[in-house]
């Protein structure tokens, strides 16, 4: 019986004395304190021992076998196996059909505000992100959807955690790779929240601020509300400060109407933008995947569908930046080149084929940011890219891809001194040493007083 529990237990409750070794958990289930009927492992003489000790006293055996067949049945009896699985199985049921109606009232409950996390290898900051902004008093209010876009470190698992200690609130989605973009677009499609905005992994929130910002959100019905943000220099430990020094706190604007000059050549960056989540969806956002500075079809395209906007004045986004792999880095955008050009091609060529519809101070505020963003394009060739000879290729071609798909975008870029000279000069200087070139045009600005 040293190996058959179920046997064991069966012979002694039909009133056999069960006599063994001492292993697993025999001594317990026969009382071996008490009626001593098992051996040590394998002793063959104590084992017969035990067997002639009962041979010869016929009282001791019938005193045994009933102490063991009581204890059996009171141990094993049905109240404490069949009845306690019931009772088990009837607990998980009730646990199921709880979660079950607490997703049916999270499907009932639409929160004021999705706050989209993209994952991807953030072990190291997902903590100061996710605590940043769970807190008791906007729990309620706010659903934070967090994407995994095929981490392979220890983020998810951490993620987890939170999901188990706000399942109310901390949705998480495990999927393949597919970039920075992809991660958007899953959140836009799942979000249910009335306003929508983004959360990198790396970055945080101002804890006591997002609170008032959550706070005012209930009230507000605009279709974008912007606050100001600040970029944490980690590498030197500097803190820049962004805000609308222009706009006033609380006060709704309507876009078509304002004068665009009031936001002093800025726009709305993704840091500072939330926006109805209706809005991203009626403006067919879609953000390319697997390629980087999506951040900027984010900024471009929900605005053709923005009527109104309010500013509020808090301090709410922390933009983390230092670590070399970060995109926002020049010797990055040299490097990812072809993927700001295939960002900075679909902006312009989704702008002039929609400029036609879009009101006067719409297409100004659009071709702010594209001045800004094509300013930074050529840049990576006059300036950054020390393989001249490919800059000098890649210039000239877009140059001349610019002017023939929209020529009021190719004259804005006039303005800008570096761009005017080495168009001039059909950008030769860029083929030998564009950073240079520009070098000597700035003292020369400079000794003519322009």
């Amino acid at each position: 019986y040293d190996t058959q529990g179920v046997t064991l237990g069966e012979a002694a409750s039909s009133g056999l004395v069960v006599i063994g070794s001492k292993v697993t958990c025999l001594p317990y289930f026969m009382q071996e304190d008490k009626f001593h009927t098992l051996a040590e492992p394998e002793n063959y003489v104590q084992l017969a021992d035990i067997v002639e000790r009962f041979y010869g006293n016929p009282e001791e055996f019938l005193r045994v076998s009933k102490g063991m067949s009581d204890f059996i049945h009171r141990v094993l009896g049905i109240k404490n196996t069949v009845e306690k699985e019931i009772q088990l199985i009837q607990e998980k049921l009730d646990t199921i059909k709880c979660r079950e109606e607490r997703k049916g009232i999270m499907d009932i409950r639409k929160p004021i505000l999705s706050i989209l996390i993209p994952v991807y290898n953030t072990e190291k900051y997902i903590r100061r992100c996710m605590d940043s902004l769970l807190v008791p008093e906007v729990n309620d209010d706010i659903e934070v959807l967090v994407v995994s876009d095929g981490s392979k470190d220890d983020s998810v698992h951490i993620v987890k955690e939170y999901v188990e200690r706000y399942p109310d609130t901390v949705v998480l989605v495990d999927k393949e790779n597919g970039g920075h973009g992809s991660t958007i677009n899953v959140g836009i499609e799942k979000a249910r929240g009335k306003y929508f905005r983004v959360l990198d992994s790396d970055d945080w929130f101002n804890t006591t601020e997002f609170v008032k910002f959550v706070t005012r959100l209930k009230d507000e019905d605009a279709d974008l509300v912007v606050c100001d943000y600040r970029k944490e220099h980690t590498y030197n430990s500097r803190s820049e400060y962004f805000e609308y020094k222009n706009l006033e706190d609380m006060k709704q604007y309507d876009l078509d109407q304002i004068d665009v000059g009031i936001l002093a050549g800025e726009y709305f960056v993704m840091a500072t933008s939330t926006y109805k989540t209706d809005v991203l969806r009626s403006s067919g956002l879609k953000l390319l995947e697997k390629t980087f500075y999506v951040d900027m079809q984010y900024n471009v395209v929900p605005i053709t569908k923005v009527k109104t906007f309010t500013y509020y004045h808090l301090d709410i986004y922390r933009y983390f930046i230092g670590r070399k792999e970060q995109s926002m880095n020049m010797d990055n955008f040299v490097r990812n080149q072809e993927h700001h050009k295939k960002m900075i091609k679909w902006l312009i060529e989704y702008y002039t084929g929609i400029s036609d519809q879009l009101s006067k101070n719409k297409r100004e505020y659009i071709e702010i940011i594209l001045t800004y963003t094509l300013n930074t394009h050529y840049s990576i060739y006059c300036e950054y890219d020390n393989d001249h000879a490919r800059a000098y290729r890649e210039i000239k071609d877009f140059d001349k891809y610019l002017m023939e798909t929209n020529k009021k975008l190719y004259g804005r870029l006039n303005c800008m001194a570096y761009v005017r000279y080495n168009r001039k000069t059909k950008f030769r200087f860029v083929r030998i040493n564009g950073k240079k070139w520009n070098t000597a045009m700035q003292m020369a600005r400079r000794l003519k007083g322009r």
